[in-house]
């Protein structure tokens, strides 16, 4: 009653109000009175049916989902100290409110048992049929959310007693024999009876036995822990890829587990990522795994000896000995927890504490053994997982672990001829030897050097292949220091390549298949391509090395294999002192290879080429290397590394041929792609679609009397093309040749204009003004961006036949006609405040000092100031009516382009009469202007401020 005389009162009359008010506190008080005998909610409340704790538990899952968008696209600048406690305050009882679901008392209370016996239930009887899926899910929904909030929001603000109790229950989440998600035990049941367990990978049921979704790779592991760019060790296209992993997984992720995910894709113009997570129960072990990895760094070392303790206690639980697939499931989860830990111990700001602490003999006595374990066990990620994890454990312990684990590693090789446990040794050894480098590492070269050359040589495709991978890392690592090793390193390569144990197709059945997806061959063009790295220069002083190394490289080059080719290709890219033209050939072919990685090979070759030398690549490829990596814009623009190779060479070379850029620009913009001609020539006719219908290029004769328009190059491209336009007249601009912006100039100094720049400004006012009319806004903003350009940087150009004219003056045309449809109905709000921005650096620049000559400019000037006087909305041009966020940023531009008005008024005097009638306007504008920077800036710097609080706060 009193709630519900309170609600109303601010819509009641003042004195009708204050005698509701009155009342209802009143009661209020009177119940204060019971004391202890007040009535709560649990002794009233009736109890929930299971659908209800599931609607509950969904509710502050979807609102936790607000609060981690809200953490990770706001911390640094929202999330103080304060709001950062009460965040931790929120996860702390969200997260107790999920574990008391994940009981087996509470789950088969509410219904949510086992999946397999609530099947089994249901077919018996219908008591909870009532309960959806989702509800059965929904405490491990919220974990999940309760992690992912807490990895972004960090441990400052909890307390040393909470973080142990998190990191208990994060090893009980994804290593407990007990735990809810430790996998079923019916089918683990069945499984161990009629022996069909094959391995946890095979799993074919969307869980196998709650193993973790996390995917390690040696080369992929970066330093803070995080998964890099996977990496494909055979060099097949990623669609391959993509299909063979989903092949190998037992778990697939999906949207429909996170719709989250839908919100946090990476979209650009040159690619699309969007994250798959796992199901509820997967993802939960995988957040539990991160959070133990971050936190465990942070802990002193008692903290630490007893949660390892507890963790290594878990995975050698008896409990395990009837369930196969589960002690497998949680061997591999705390061996990746593991190394993910170490990860962030190395990476931490506390690298010092957690060096301490990890680098101790208690650590590392209890970690050995584990790790030897998993070392030489069968499945390929426990191997990779334990090998670079002893590799930073080696790092952080110190010369006596070090020392022991070289002896422990050359006794395993020396004594178990098991050629998993010879792999799982190599790999041990290239991951200590690449994360201890330095002096400490230097003794061990040899050993290490030795012993992986040795295995390098074993038939099995096994060994052969980590071992050489493990060499290589080896060579990365040593850099110069392994010269003394470079001539029985060829040898040993120039052997396995002769060797018939190391082919595709030799050997017996077992090891032909193996070597599918082990093959030594690129791995072996890898280690040459190290040789080359490590000897550099050096190389041309001995023919014999020269000579081994140019043949092994061309034998690879040769291979059908794709996937040895794009090595080889690598391997190139260091020998164009010795043969650049047949180098570039090859390269070129390449390019148009319809194999993806050769492609991509092709071009971070030519990348580095041309940051070499970019001048010596336009002798050997010229305008037709260049068209054709523009061409390769238009068939596929997501291909990484082609604009940046242009960028590099336009960069370099702009400064001495901008004519020939600027034709090639022009070329690319109004050409047919070769994939449209053939397309429209099979057709016989050629619809402009999304993509090509950019720019509005009229009709030839011929298309005109089929009735047909030519295809242009994709938008994408085109706006490349623009880009590098922009680069040119800055570049140039800036690079203080005089000759390119004053035609004058070069005739005293007896030089050709037919190339410079200032003879291309009628062409590049002619693109400005073809852009004008695109239906690309992108291409049309561009546009003016160049426009811009070609007034600043020419509005002081002599004309070459009158001494007293400027060379725009003849051109005020064109640029008035390529201004004014920037103000047509179809113009975006971007596109009005950059054309008012550039009408205003036209009016300013003093080509034009007769106003009466510019009165259709400084008209839409001062109908924009005219109506930014007012606060409702801006209509500019035919431009209808804007939005409020479209006419304040138009209002803005108006104001910012009469400012440069203001400030080009004490050199061009003429400009003084245009802004008198309007000052005291402007002045008050723009000191509101002003006013409401300066209170953004001021919130933004508070809230700055506090943010840097709380990064310190510990």
């Amino acid at each position: 009653m009193a709630i519900a005389l309170l609600k109303p009162t601010g819509e009641r009359d003042v004195r009708v109000a204050g005698t509701e008010v009155e009342v209802a506190w009143t009661a209020l008080t009177a119940l204060m009175a019971l004391g202890p005998n007040f009535p709560t909610s649990k002794d009233t409340a009736p109890g929930h049916r299971p659908a209800e704790w599931g609607f509950l538990l969904h509710v502050r899952e979807s609102a936790l989902s607000a609060v981690l968008c809200f953490l990770k696209y706001n911390s640094r600048t929202l999330v103080t100290l304060d709001v950062a406690h009460r965040i931790t305050a929120l996860l702390s009882n969200a997260l107790a409110f999920a574990n008391h679901f994940v009981s087996p008392a509470v789950r088969d209370a509410l219904g949510l048992s086992d999946p397999v016996q609530q099947a089994m239930l249901q077919q018996q009887n219908t008591q909870n049929r009532e309960l959806p899926l989702p509800a059965r899910e929904a405490p491990r929904l919220l974990q999940r959310r309760v992690h992912q909030c807490f990895a972004v929001l960090g441990f400052g603000s909890i307390t040393d007693t909470t973080q142990a109790t998190l990191l208990q229950s994060y090893v009980t989440l994804f290593a407990s024999p007990d735990g809810y998600a430790a996998g079923n035990a019916v089918q683990a049941a069945i499984a161990a009876s009629s022996g069909t367990f094959t391995g946890i990978w095979t799993s074919g049921d969307g869980y196998a036995y709650g193993v973790t979704f996390i995917e390690l790779g040696g080369d992929e592991l970066e330093e803070d822990g995080k998964m890099g760019k996977e990496k494909d060790l055979l060099n097949r296209d990623s669609v391959e890829v993509a299909i063979d992993n989903l092949l190998r997984k037992p778990v697939l992720g999906a949207c429909e587990h996170d719709p989250l995910s839908l919100c946090q894709a990476r979209i650009s113009n040159a690619e699309y990522h969007l994250e798959e997570p796992p199901p509820a129960n997967t993802s939960v072990v995988d957040t539990a795994i991160e959070l133990f990895a971050q936190l465990l760094p942070l802990q002193d070392l008692a903290s630490t000896v007893k949660i390892l303790t507890l963790l290594l206690d878990s995975v050698r639980s008896p409990k395990l000995e009837k369930n196969t697939g589960q002690k497998a499931a949680i061997f591999i989860n705390a061996t990746v927890a593991l190394v993910l830990a170490l990860c962030h111990a190395m990476a931490s700001a506390q690298f010092r504490r957690a060096k301490d602490v990890f680098g101790s003999t208690q650590v590392t006595t209890l970690l050995s053994p584990f790790l030897k374990d998993a070392l030489i066990d069968g499945d390929p990620v426990l191997r990779t997982a334990s090998s670079e994890s002893i590799g930073r454990l080696a790092n952080l312990a110190g010369t006596t672990f070090l020392t022991g684990q070289i002896k422990l590693l050359v006794d395993q090789v020396v004594n178990n001829q098991d050629p998993h446990g010879c792999a799982g040794c190599a790999l041990a050894f290239g991951a200590i030897y690449s994360h201890v480098r330095g002096l400490a590492a230097g003794p061990l070269l040899k050993t290490t050097v030795n012993i992986l050359m040795s295995l390098s040589n074993d038939p099995h495709p096994i060994v052969h292949f980590w071992a050489l991978n493990a060499l290589g890392h080896v060579m990365h690592a040593a850099s110069l220091a392994y010269a003394p090793f470079v001539s029985s390193t060829l040898g040993m390569l120039l052997k396995v390549y002769l060797m018939e144990s190391h082919e595709h197709e030799d050997g017996t059945l077992l090891n032909a298949n193996l070597s599918s997806d082990c093959p030594a061959y690129p791995v072996v063009c890898q280690i040459t391509d190290a040789v080359i790295t490590i000897l550099g220069p050096d190389m041309q002083e001995s023919t014999r090395t020269r000579t081994l190394v140019l043949n092994l490289v061309r034998e690879f080059s040769r291979e059908d294999d794709e996937g040895i080719r794009v090595e080889a290709i690598k391997c190139m890219q260091h020998f164009l002192m010795f043969a650049p033209e047949h180098v570039m050939g090859q390269f070129r072919t390449h390019l148009a290879s319809s194999q993806r990685p050769l492609k991509l090979a092709s071009i971070n070759a030519l990348y580095q080429l041309v940051q070499k030398d970019a001048l010596a690549m336009s002798r050997l490829g010229g305008d037709r290397l260049v068209e054709d990596l523009f061409g390769m814009l238009d068939d596929d623009s997501s291909v990484q590394g082609v604009r940046d190779i242009i960028t590099s060479w336009l960069q370099q070379t702009v400064v001495h041929t901008p004519s020939a850029w600027i034709d090639l620009c022009q070329r690319i913009m109004s050409r047919t792609t070769a994939s449209q001609q053939v397309a429209d020539a099979a057709s016989g006719q050629g619809p402009l679609d999304d993509e090509s219908e950019s720019l509005n290029f009229a009709m030839s004769q011929d298309s005109a009397a089929g009735g047909r328009k030519l295809s242009t190059s994709q938008w994408r491209t085109q706006l490349f093309a623009l880009e590098c336009l922009h680069k040119i007249c800055t570049i140039v601009a800036n690079s203080g040749r005089r000759e390119h912006l004053d035609i004058k100039y070069p005739r005293t100094l007896g030089i050709a204009s037919s190339g410079l720049l200032v003879s291309r400004v009628p062409d590049l006012i002619k693109m400005a003004f073809t852009t004008s009319t695109a239906y690309v806004t992108e291409i049309r903003l561009e546009g003016l961006v160049v426009l811009r350009d070609v007034i600043e940087i020419f509005a002081t150009a002599p004309d070459p036949a009158y001494d007293d004219a400027l060379l725009l003056e003849q051109h005020q045309a064109p640029i008035t006609a390529a201004l004014t449809p920037a103000f047509s109905a179809d113009s975006t709000p971007e596109i009005l405040a950059s054309a008012v921005h550039t009408c205003a650096v036209f009016v300013g620049c003093g080509v034009v000092k007769d106003v009466s000559r510019m009165r259709r400019i400084l008209k839409l000037l001062t109908v924009a100031l005219d109506q930014s006087k007012d606060s409702g909305m801006l209509s500019l041009g035919e431009t209808g009516e804007l939005s409020p966020n479209a006419s304040a940023m138009l209002r803005i531009s108006t104001l910012s382009a009469w400012a440069q008005l203001e400030i080009a008024s004490t050199q061009q005097a003429y400009l003084i009469d245009v802004l008198k009638p309007y000052r005291s306007t402007l002045a008050s504008l723009w000191l509101s202007s002003l006013w409401d920077y300066t209170s953004i800036r001021i919130d933004s710097e508070f809230l700055h401020d506090t943010s840097s609080v709380l990064a310190n706060h510990p």
